[in-house]
């Protein structure tokens, strides 16, 4: 090997060498949130590219974002930094393989979100980072066939359905929609919203009287429901499209529609029960995985998130980042629910094979 070929060799040893080096100087940031290809390129360009040391932004499904936490926790090492998902996600790790954030200023203006962040310990746990909830849209066309002394912002079911059933008469087709697809968000609606409004629960009152009216009034709303809804996830598309004039879903998933088309559709709460109007709160947080290779720098970035930067351009096309539930109760500690006339959460781990099973038996219920 001439002198040359020596120092091309060495050259390209060192460029290798760099490259990895900036490779791990930069953080890891494993994330359940802004998974679709679009949000998670906006989290890259948009939130994360203003972070000096460089961000590895990597989403993931729970599965494979758990199995790989839990790999690094038992092997006492890891490459995670900083780590992003939902309350739920949280609860089922144990506290101590987390890092005490209590060091890092930030001002949480919600104490209930606070108290949660923390995970039954003394100290944060996570760092709430966004939240949202479930809501209702409607096309404005829909608007004229409200029943008669109906307030939009403040419905029943009953009229709920009186609604839909005067929309499908005058149109000639049901343009109630429901994201009861594989991918759709039905079973929060059935956790948090039906049930609650009804029975003043769900896993107690699974099997009540009032359960049964539940199912009973959601079979009418069927009978005016486009049945398409068995395949409908993102009801921003059924909106924009037509298919449906009105909706439930997540809030991130009708972003798209009202970022669209703005003056086409009116967003507003979800209808009440004769036990009151259920809802359900959504939210996610950051946190330090005790195997965390630069614990500083993983602090440093959770502090730049907690900055005002470009988020708005970000809310802007995300369509998908605020997906999932936090864990509430009633007011005595006996549900996973939060009433709208009741402020209280807890921690409480709720018992989820009842709704899943309500979930999973719906379809039969309406057929």
């Amino acid at each position: 090997m001439n002198l040359k070929s020596k120092l091309a060799f060495a050259a390209s040893g060192i460029a290798l060498l760099c490259s990895v080096t900036a490779a791990q100087a930069e953080v890891l940031f494993w994330s359940t949130q802004a998974r679709p290809a679009e949000e998670a390129q906006a989290m890259r360009q948009q939130v994360l590219s203003g972070f000096g040391p460089g961000v590895d932004y990597q989403p993931n499904e729970d599965g494979p974002w758990l199995t790989r936490l839990q790999a690094e926790d038992q092997a006492g090492t890891g490459s995670i930094g900083v780590l992003g998902a939902l309350h739920g996600n949280f609860s089922a790790i144990d506290p101590d393989t987390l890092v005490d954030l209590d060091g890092i200023d930030a001002s949480i203006s919600s104490e209930t979100f606070a108290s949660l962040a923390k995970l039954g310990t003394d100290s944060l746990q996570y760092m709430p980072w966004m939240q949202a909830s479930y809501i209702m849209a409607a096309n404005k066309e829909a608007l004229a066939y409200l029943p008669d002394g109906a307030d939009i912002d403040a419905l029943t079911y009953d009229q709920l359905i009186a609604w839909a059933a005067n929309v499908h008469e005058a149109e000639g087709t049901p343009k109630f929609g429901f994201p009861a697809g594989p991918k759709g968000l039905k079973h929060r609606f059935f956790q948090g919203y039906l049930y609650p409004s009804y029975t003043n629960g769900v896993v107690r009152t699974f099997a009540s009287a009032e359960a049964v009216t539940a199912w009973e009034k959601f079979r009418e709303l069927w009978q005016h429901t486009n049945p398409a809804s068995t395949n409908f996830a993102f009801m921003q598309e059924q909106l924009l499209s037509g298919d449906a004039w009105i909706v439930f879903d997540h809030t991130s998933r009708l972003a798209q529609a009202f970022n669209e088309r703005p003056d086409d559709f009116v967003a507003f709460p979800a209808p009440a029960g004769p036990a009151g109007r259920g809802f359900m709160p959504v939210l996610a947080g950051m946190a330090i995985p005790e195997t965390a290779p630069d614990k500083d720098e993983a602090r440093a970035l959770i502090e730049y998130m907690l900055m005002p930067g470009d988020w708005h351009a970000f809310w802007g096309e995300g369509g998908d980042v605020l997906v999932g539930e936090v864990s509430t109760v009633n007011d005595d500690e006996t549900d996973n629910i939060f009433r709208e006339p009741i402020g209280r959460f807890a921690t409480i781990e709720e018992d989820k094979d009842p709704v899943h099973l309500l979930v999973s038996d719906y379809a039969t219920w309406l057929a």
